[in-house]
């Protein structure tokens, strides 16, 4: 199978998706991480905002795991000449346990 840009996303993005509910109280049946891209000339950093969307209060730390995870997938974009400025993960856990997520990328 040939590479492209999605075949190799869609792995971290799962990756991604999961570790956000791994990171998460189990209430939290839907999570937004937004991801912006704080760099300058010298230093590459990324900064992580975790946040339920239903309204719940808490502070979550964004893992070891989830930053190299993001990292990827920044590289990966970059590597295909589509670096982005902001990716917005929302994830939703259905009752059945399964994961559901969208992705938006701000260029």
């Amino acid at each position: 199978m040939e590479e492209n840009l999605q075949s190799e996303e869609t792995p971290l993005d799962q990756e991604i998706a999961q570790e956000l509910v791994a990171l998460t109280p189990e209430n939290w049946r839907s999570i937004c991480l937004e991801i912006t891209d704080t760099s300058d000339a010298n230093v590459q950093r990324h900064s992580h905002q975790i946040i339920s969307l239903e309204g719940y209060r808490g502070v979550v730390r964004p893992s070891d795991a989830l930053y190299d995870a993001t990292y990827k997938l920044w590289l990966l974009f970059k590597k295909y000449g589509r670096g982005w400025r902001k990716a917005t993960y929302r994830v939703n856990v259905e009752k059945d346990g399964s994961i559901r997520y969208t992705v938006d990328f701000g260029y």
